[in-house]
């Protein structure tokens, strides 16, 4: 009995931490390390604080500064379902969303307005890969 108990919180600890969603967290942009283009090229900075906030619910945050000390704040959330929905956040009217999950490591968005797609976006996180650099 004594050997059962050690094991057991062993288990439910590994679980747990396979089971840990990877893009929630706090994202900070290395500006030096990025090709920015088009209107994010006069980005100076830029934080994305993931939370989840339900089943394949999360609301994001993003604070940007741009070169000229200019600060933006957004606010967005996303039910990752694949089905249709208004979005949300500092968006135009007649903005609709198209969110899923891929897999545990890939996430896309599909932007309509008006029933025309105005761009697909994909958000990767790479599980496990060794070569990552923090600094």
């Amino acid at each position: 009995m004594r050997i059962a108990l050690p094991v057991v919180a062993i288990l439910s600890f590994s679980m747990t931490l396979v089971a840990a969603e990877p893009f929630v967290g706090t994202w900070k942009l290395n500006v030096e390390k990025s090709k920015l283009t088009g209107s994010n090229a006069d980005l100076a900075g830029r934080t994305m604080t993931i939370s989840q906030t339900g089943p394949h619910t999360f609301v994001s945050i993003v604070d940007s500064v741009s070169k000229s000390g200019e600060t933006r704040h957004q606010e967005t959330t996303r039910i990752y379902d694949g089905k249709e929905r208004p979005a949300t956040g500092a968006r135009q009217q007649g903005t609709t969303e198209i969110a899923r999950m891929v897999n545990e490591s890939i996430r896309t968005m599909t932007g309509k307005r008006d029933g025309k797609v105005l761009g697909v976006m994909t958000s990767t996180v790479c599980i496990g890969w060794q070569g990552y650099d923090e600094s």
